[in-house]
């Protein structure tokens, strides 16, 4: 299988042209709500998309974390040193216009806010569904499973955006994911929309859990989660299905002996761990940078020799015993981060003024680091970055799209010399055959201030436009000649 086979995986061919229809479908209805339309007005440009074309465009947006620019106009730039070849695949006027009406859905079946069936992620929920089928249909995840929060950065106006001071990124969506722990891979994941679609507070994160293990019920996996999750309850319903737990715990949850905060207050430093049992689950209590409780529903009372970095000592580290299910969770907890890891390295790097945009670059993302881990695992030779780079090739080979790019004067002509040149060569004046062809003088022309100047003389030698008159002469003995 190609790089391209494992991205369609977990972003199936479909979708293609179920995001052209829908974008198609939107710009007609703008257009017909927004009669007559100004005389600039960019929309006036508009043609229907295709499924071909979507490809095209969302291969441009893929390239553009693998070439990261201040703005996104900048990947057009025709500067001669750092000009891309985005132009080649599709206009700056044309991304545009696709980006400004990319849609997933159409709006006008969404519910209002005060009806019962009521779907705030009714904008994306076409892609959401279509690709949260793909990860479980094509992945047999192993033993060892971790729940985690995921943020998507978004600063707009939302009001289901969330604000974590913990994460790396504070203000955005928040995702309730399930990963794999030892690839990192994504399994399930659905977006947090508020208290009253989801629940943020008691029984409801116990709930969160049960919603992404559910198809996983029974099947024998130990899942790893943090304190927000971790409660004897959860734990207990686990266990009765058939599903391991390890997790922190906070100490004053319900349910948990009434003793374990007054006990581990007294622990120090390198003292052993203090254990409570029941028939389903242990409890402990250990100090070593900090205080920790951890709940577990799976056998590993016990401690295990580790080492850890030491300044003190002359080799540099030095070995410390630590409870079997404390190094049971630190070596399986981050298959989420792993996975936020592997997103974070190439992500489309601009911002979205859609929020529904920023879960569809999710989307993208979670399709690419899915099949890049495991098109890893059948093919060593690609790094992630071969991997995007190959998967581009393939969405522009696999689709029938012609690029609609017309050729525009470059009003400066680029050089063919070194500029520190200009100064040491003998330069020879010469005219353009062609008598209509005109660009703009180098020396006395300045768009930006409102003078323009063209010109039928160039230099020979150094193939740059200039007037005959003083403008020649000023460009071949001054370093600043503007």
């Amino acid at each position: 299988m190609s790089p391209y086979d494992f991205f369609t995986l977990f972003f199936p061919d479909d979708l293609f042209t179920l995001i052209s229809d829908h974008t198609n479908l939107y710009a007609q209805q703008w257009l017909a709500a927004h009669q007559p339309l100004s005389e600039h007005c960019r929309m006036k440009a508009w043609r229907a998309t295709t499924a071909d074309e979507i490809k095209a465009f969302i291969s441009i947006e893929i390239a553009m974390g693998l070439t990261v620019m201040a703005d996104r106009a900048d990947h057009w730039s025709q500067h001669w040193l750092v000009g891309g070849n985005f132009g080649k695949i599709m206009s700056y006027n044309r991304y545009t216009l696709i980006k400004m009406c990319l849609h997933f859905a159409d709006n006008s079946g969404q519910k209002p806010k005060d009806h019962p069936e009521y779907d705030p992620l009714y904008k994306i929920r076409p892609v959401l569904d279509r690709c949260a089928a793909t990860y479980l249909e094509h992945i047999i995840p192993g033993k060892k499973i971790s729940v985690d929060e995921s943020m998507l950065k978004f600063k707009g106006r939302l009001y289901f955006k969330q604000y974590l001071p913990m994460k790396p990124v504070k203000w955005g969506i928040k995702l309730f994911a399930l990963c794999d722990s030892e690839t990192g891979a994504v399994l399930k994941f659905f977006v947090y929309t508020g208290k009253s679609n989801n629940g943020d507070s008691g029984g409801a994160t116990k709930n969160v859990v049960m919603n992404l293990l559910e198809p996983l019920l029974g099947k024998g996996h130990v899942v790893y989660m943090d304190n927000y999750y971790t409660s004897p309850d959860l734990v207990a319903e686990l266990k009765i299905a058939g599903t391991g737990v390890t997790g922190t715990v906070r100490a004053n949850r319900k349910h948990l002996p009434p003793n374990i905060k007054t006990v581990s207050n007294g622990l120090k430093k390198g003292e052993p761990a203090q254990y409570w049992k029941t028939d389903h689950m242990t409890a402990l209590a250990w100090h070593d940078v900090k205080r920790v409780h951890v709940l577990s529903s799976i056998r590993n009372i016990g401690t295990t020799q580790t080492q850890i970095r030491s300044a003190k000592d002359p080799t540099g580290f030095r070995q410390i015993s630590k409870p079997t299910s404390i190094v049971d969770y630190n070596q399986h907890m981050g298959g989420v981060d792993r996975f936020d890891q592997l997103g974070s390295y190439y992500k489309f790097p601009h911002r979205s003024y859609k929020w529904y945009q920023v879960i569809y670059h999710f989307c993208i993302e979670a399709a690419l680091v899915n099949g890049f881990i495991f098109q890893k695992k059948a093919n060593s030779k690609y790094s992630q970055r071969q991997f995007r780079l190959e998967v581009i090739d393939s969405l522009l080979e696999k689709s029938s799209y012609t690029p609609h790019v017309q050729a525009r004067r470059k009003s400066v002509v680029t050089p063919n010399v070194d500029p520190a040149m200009r100064l040491k060569t003998r330069c020879f004046i010469s005219k353009y055959e062609n008598p209509k062809y005109k660009p703009d003088c180098r020396v006395c022309s300045d768009r930006s201030k409102g003078h323009r100047k063209q010109t039928r003389y160039f230099c020979a030698t150094c193939n740059i436009p200039l007037c005959p008159e003083k403008c020649f002469e000023k460009y071949h003995t001054n370093k600043i000649y503007k």
